[in-house]
């Protein structure tokens, strides 16, 4: 049986990281990734947040960009 895949999939939302989204849709098919894959995924994601937002703001230093990362897309 083939599922309709159009119609499962949500928009990605505001504050929330393309791995993010892709986590969250990865669970509405009924799949799972392994843990290890997405933190792995998450932190590579991170970094490249982090080195954008500090290539964009000259200067800016690494603890600006980790704020900045923290208040914009941190969940904790």
């Amino acid at each position: 049986m083939c599922m309709n895949l159009k119609n499962t999939i949500t928009k990605p939302m505001e504050n929330k990281t393309a791995i993010e989204w892709l986590i969250e849709q990865w669970s509405i098919l009924k799949s799972e990734l392994p843990p290890w894959l997405i933190e792995q995924a998450l932190e590579m994601e991170k970094e490249q947040i982090i080195i954008a937002y500090k290539s964009d703001r000259y200067p800016c230093s690494d603890q600006d960009a980790e704020d900045y990362y923290n208040t914009t897309f941190k969940k904790d």
